[in-house]
């Protein structure tokens, strides 16, 4: 199981950006959450097998995505994917 912390930054916000990272996750079979962040980026934790295809994706979203940058962290077994409250 491979596990990252994804921030993606840009115009993200206020454009359904949090519920096409959702869509991305059930397709691509990852776990997880979303959620905005204070400072405009939308960040987020997937959870599976494979995650590259669901990060490759996170580029094509709605508004303007600038760049997704992540880093590997430790796996949590989350039971789905959630999108939560801006923190």
């Amino acid at each position: 199981m491979s596990a990252y912390r994804f921030t993606v930054t840009g115009r993200v916000q206020g454009v359904g950006y949090r519920t096409f990272v959702a869509l991305c996750a059930r397709t691509h079979g990852v776990k997880g959450e979303v959620w905005n962040s204070r400072d405009g980026s939308v960040i987020g934790i997937c959870e599976a097998e494979d995650c590259s295809a669901f990060l490759a994706a996170l580029k094509l979203g709605p508004g303007h995505v600038q760049e997704v940058s992540f880093v590997e962290v430790t796996p949590t077994n989350p039971i789905g994917f959630e999108i939560t409250k801006t923190r």
